[in-house]
């Protein structure tokens, strides 16, 4: 039985997100941080270049290319891209 507490409501809708595809993208971040150091796309990187890494991995797995996570690094490709215009960093 639960108590009459209250909470206000939430905009975003976080229990929506798809696990699998968080924990992809974790996985892709980490291999790029490892790589190239931790968030080094805030080190003035243009949107464009996310941007295009994402459609080169979404072709490659078109290809038939499956060597890699290529949805998993496309989407953390977008998501650095969201990050950079958000924040008004160079674009």
């Amino acid at each position: 039985m639960y108590g009459s507490a209250r909470r206000g409501r939430v905009p975003e809708r976080f229990d929506l997100v798809p696990p699998a595809g968080v924990r992809r993208v974790a996985k892709a971040m980490a291999a790029g941080a490892e790589r190239y150091g931790e968030k080094n796309y805030l080190n003035g990187m243009p949107v464009e270049v996310c941007l295009n890494h994402a459609i080169r991995h979404l072709y490659q797995w078109l290809e038939g290319d499956r060597s890699e996570d290529h949805f998993g690094h496309a989407a953390a490709n977008v998501l650095m891209a969201m990050e950079i215009q958000t924040n008004g960093m160079r674009t």
